[in-house]
């Protein structure tokens, strides 16, 4: 009975560090919708890298028959992501993703869509 209560307060003690660390540090102006969208942008823009600045003017299409080499892409000839690659290649990000829906369907896009997004998480 006593190791389980060392246990909680352990559990408790780092639930409560945790929680103040997180407290403490402020939201980022460019996530705050109260401020103008003037400062939002100026915020974010200062965050930004080079390299991510000039990776929002780049696109994709990822169709196996438009002549990329086979390094350049981040899906197989099916139409499935791969993650990893992905991660990789699109380190700084990027501005658009021209026809993701092709080959799925409505769900199969918003999924495929979702994953992208998800290999670039800052």
């Amino acid at each position: 009975m006593n190791r389980l209560r060392n246990w909680w307060v352990a559990i408790s003690t780092c639930s409560i560090l945790l929680f103040a660390l997180n407290a403490q540090q402020p939201t980022p102006q460019y996530k705050n919708r109260a401020l103008p969208i003037d400062t939002r942008i100026a915020d974010l823009l200062g965050r930004m890298t080079l390299e991510e600045k000039v990776a929002q003017l780049e696109s994709t299409w990822q169709n196996h028959s438009q002549g990329l080499l086979p390094e350049e892409f981040f899906v197989d000839d099916k139409g499935q992501l791969d993650d990893a690659k992905a991660r990789v290649l699109l380190k700084n990000g990027l501005g658009q993703v021209s026809r993701p829906s092709e080959k799925r369907g409505p769900g199969e896009m918003a999924e495929f869509t979702n994953r992208l997004h998800g290999t670039r998480r800052r």
